[in-house]
């Protein structure tokens, strides 16, 4: 097999300079009677090792790499990486980190090469769910459409980005790592559902931290080293979204 060629599904469909991961669309469901496929998931920044796991099989990721849904990605330490999904939304991905792309399902929009950086809101109606199994993932979520859903599972509870009417979009921090197990929001709001089943609303600048029994404590404010982080990774997030577009 050469460097910049791999072998998609059945077919023998040889890429050059990035690969794809399964690109059959299957329809997942209905809305409005509009169907849903699979959408597609694009690494728009990959630096160190970044490995995709997918239907028994691991490739090495690269910027220009996708995939679909059932993806699990990991991340080496020291390594760091971002995806765009088709619905506008940005994960940044630490070192050390696995997580699992559940779900990602959208309704097919006719607007091909969008660029998504002037776009407040995600272009169709969408579903999608992100299981963190370890490490640190920033979300930037535009503001989702009414009846679409977006949500984050990880050991120590359940999350809901929600856009607020200034930001138009979401802005937050998931940690499980050796660090401890912290949430933490800098713009727009989140559903927190926690271990004991209660469900919450936290708002901007707040970071939750969870103890060994998984109770959620709620801070407000963030800490310097937090506005600083968030900062970072917006001015991250900014120059992706500048030069992706949606295909």
């Amino acid at each position: 097999m050469a460097r910049d060629e791999i072998e998609c599904g059945s077919g023998m469909t040889q890429l050059k300079n990035y690969l794809v991961l399964l690109l059959v669309l299957g329809v997942a469901g209905r809305a409005g009677g509009a169907e849903f496929a699979s959408g597609l998931i694009t690494f728009a920044r990959v630096k160190g090792r970044v490995d995709v796991h997918f239907d028994g099989q691991t490739h090495r990721a690269r910027k220009g790499t996708q995939c679909v849904e059932g993806v699990t990605v990991e991340t080496a330490p020291g390594s760091e990486s971002a995806i765009v999904l088709a619905n506008g939304s940005v994960a940044l991905i630490s070192g050390g980190a696995r997580f699992t792309v559940r779900a990602f399902q959208i309704i097919p929009f006719p607007s091909p090469n969008r660029n998504l950086f002037r776009s407040r809101k995600e272009p169709s109606i969408s579903r999608t769910n992100i299981k963190l199994e370890r490490g640190e993932l920033t979300f930037f979520v535009r503001n989702l459409h009414k009846d679409s859903e977006y949500a984050v599972e990880t050991a120590f509870g359940s999350i809901w980005p929600r856009a607020d009417e200034v930001e138009f979009a979401s802005t937050f921090i998931v940690r499980d790592n050796s660090e401890g197990r912290t949430v933490a929001v800098w713009k727009g709001s989140i559903d927190l559902k926690g271990h004991n089943r209660r469900e919450e609303k936290i708002g901007s600048d707040k970071h939750v931290f969870f103890g060994e029994d998984l109770r959620p404590l709620v801070a407000n404010g963030l800490e310097w080293s937090y506005v600083r982080l968030f900062e970072q990774r917006m001015f991250a997030i900014e120059a992706i979204t500048k030069k992706f577009r949606l295909k």
